[in-house]
C-alpha cells in the first residue's frame, strides 16, 4: 500500500472518530436533556451506545493503522537496505570468523557442488588443502573441464625496506604484521605446501593450475563458480581463521571487482609464475 493510500485510510478513520464522538456528545445531552428521547423513533440510549461503538472503532483503526504505517515503513527501509546489499554490492552471507563451522560447512558445500571453477588464492593455503585437496583431485577426474586454481604467495619474492637495510620475503612481511616478535623467515612452509600439493595432484594424475603470486595487496579468497569467499588481511592475531569472512556474488559490483582483480593476478607475466 503507498502513501496516498495509507494516508486516506488515516483520514478516514479520525473523520469516523470525530463525527460518531460528537454525535455521541449531542446524544448524552439530549437524554439528559428528555429521559424518553428518540431519534427517528429509536430510543436515544440505543444510539449512544451505536455512536460509542462506532467513535471507538474509528479510533482504534487510526491508532493501528498509524502503527502499522510506521512498522512497514521501517520493514520497507531495512528490505530496501538489505536489498542494496545483496544485488548491490553482492553480499549472500557474513561469518564472523573464516575459520568457524558455518564458514566451513557453507564453502564446503560449495566445492562438492562445483560446476565450473574452483580457485584458491592465499599465503600457504594450508586449511585448504587439509580440507579440500582429495575432494578436489576426486572431483577433477569426474569433471575434467572443472578450472581449478590454487595460488600460494610467492616465497621467492623480496620487498626491501630501506630503512631497515634489510630484504624481506613476501611471506615474511605479512608474518611480520601478524606477529611483530617474529625475527625468522618461515618461507619455508610455503615451499613445502606448493611441493606438497604438486606432488599428492601428479600422482594422481590431475590438472591443476598452481601458482606462486607477487600481488601489490594481500586477499585471502576462494572462488566457487559464481561465489567469493573473501576476508582481507587485516593482521588482528596470529591466527587468521579469526578474521570475518565475506560471501558475494561475481555478478554484483564488489564481486566483479574481486573477480576481476584475481584473475589479472593469476594471468599477469610478472606477478604470476608456475613453480619450478
Amino acid at each position: 500500500m503507498n502513501g496516498l493510500s495509507r494516508f486516506i485510510y488515516l483520514l478516514v478513520g479520525a473523520v469516523v472518530f470525530v463525527v460518531s464522538g460528537w454525535l455521541t456528545v449531542v446524544a448524552v445531552i439530549a437524554l439528559s436533556e428528555d429521559s424518553a428521547h428518540q431519534v427517528m423513533g429509536i430510543p436515544t440510549s440505543i444510539w449512544i451506545g451505536t455512536l460509542g461503538s462506532i467513535s471507538a472503532s474509528g479510533i482504534f483503526f487510526t491508532i493501528s493503522e498509524a502503527l502499522r504505517w510506521l512498522f512497514d515503513s521501517t520493514v520497507s527501509r531495512n528490505y530496501q537496505r538489505l536489498r542494496f546489499y545483496e544485488e548491490t554490492v553482492g553480499i549472500k552471507e557474513f561469518f564472523s570468523q573464516k575459520g568457524s563451522e558455518n564458514a566451513n560447512s557453507d564453502y564446503g558445500k560449495a566445492i562438492s557442488s562445483a560446476k565450473h571453477r574452483v580457485w584458491a588464492f592465499g599465503i600457504s593455503n594450508g586449511e585448504f588443502l587439509t580440507e579440500h585437496l582429495d575432494r578436489l583431485i576426486s572431483k577433477k577426474k569426474r569433471q575434467p573441464a572443472l578450472d581449478v586454481c590454487i595460488s600460494f604467495v610467492d616465497p621467492d619474492t623480496k620487498i626491501t625496506l630501506p630503512d631497515q637495510g634489510a630484504n624481506l620475503s613476501q611471506v615474511q612481511l605479512y608474518d611480520l604484521t601478524r606477529d611483530g616478535s617474529r625475527t625468522s623467515d618461515d618461507s619455508s612452509r610455503v615451499t613445502n605446501r606448493v611441493a606438497e600439493a604438486v606432488s599428492k595432484i601428479q600422482e594422481a594424475n590431475a590438472t591443476f593450475d598452481i601458482r606462486l603470486v607477487s600481488p601489490a595487496g594481500y586477499l585471502s579468497a576462494m572462488v566457487v563458480d559464481d561465489i567469493i569467499y573473501m576476508f582481507p588481511f587485516t593482521a588482528i592475531s596470529k591466527d587468521n581463521t579469526r578474521t570475518p569472512y565475506l560471501k558475494v556474488s561475481t555478478g554484483s559490483q564488489i564481486g566483479r571487482a574481486m573477480l576481476g582483480y584475481l584473475e589479472a593476478v593469476r594471468t599477469h607475466h610478472t606477478l604470476s609464475r608456475v613453480p619450478k
